[in-house]
């Protein structure tokens, strides 16, 4: 069947339920081919529609029955809605992750990630920096980019900053004293685990640095995000 948005900013949210991620924020008059099935959550009823990014580009989302849409038949149904899986992705997450870097180095940090828009998010997170004879505690804040793919894969991109602070002046490298500025950019691919979770692998560079020295590392961060 077809659906018509009657008013703007009408919602598509990536899973059955509003604590999903945001899709797409429809105009006036957008038509989209729905299926005649509702599909019902915790959450309430909705609407299972194709959504088109562009020419190529399709994906699954769903919209609140009670939303400002006319529900109508499509004459002519391009897209067949078997063919695509939904991606329930969750506006909200618990991120787990670990990098190692180059010299045996490495960092953990437990962060939380909500996104402001479709594919724009922040994240907070608290760590620790590890190397064969000390470690640094780490905290800050990130920002980021996840655009979908193809399926249930996406590429990000995001950028940190925040502080790193060592056990002891000199402890990482020279010059290194009891607070420094840290900061980091990584690009990867993250895969979406049947709506409840997600797995990523990306390249990182971080680097510490105060007024005296600095300290720049590359290496591989993988990552796992459980939605709330």
């Amino acid at each position: 069947m077809k659906l018509l948005t009657v008013e703007p900013n009408v919602t598509v949210y990536s899973g059955p339920g509003e604590h999903y991620r945001i899709l797409m924020v429809l105009p006036d008059k957008a038509e989209l081919s729905a299926s005649e099935e509702i599909t019902s959550s915790r959450s309430g009823r909705f609407y299972r529609v194709v959504v088109r990014y562009d020419e190529k580009q399709k994906a699954i989302g769903f919209i609140p029955v009670n939303a400002p849409v006319r529900v109508g038949e499509l004459e002519q149904d391009e897209d067949d809605l078997t063919k695509y899986g939904a991606v329930a992705l969750f506006s909200k997450a618990f991120q787990a992750t670990f990098g190692g870097y180059r010299d045996a180095q490495s960092m953990w940090t437990l962060g939380y990630l909500h996104y402001l828009s479709p594919g724009f998010y922040v994240k907070g997170f608290g760590g620790q920096w590890s190397t064969a004879v000390t470690t640094a505690f780490v905290a800050g804040g990130e920002i980021g980019n996840d655009a979908l793919l193809v399926g249930a894969m996406s590429g990000f991109v995001s950028y940190g900053m925040g502080l790193f602070s060592p056990s002891g002046e000199g402890a990482v490298f020279a010059g290194s004293s009891k607070y420094n500025i840290l900061m980091n950019a990584t690009l990867g691919i993250r895969y979406n685990i049947d709506g409840f979770a997600s797995l990523a692998l990306a390249g990182s560079q971080i680097a510490f640095y105060n007024q005296n020295n600095s300290l720049v590392s590359t290496g591989l961060q993988a990552s796992l995000e459980v939605g709330l």
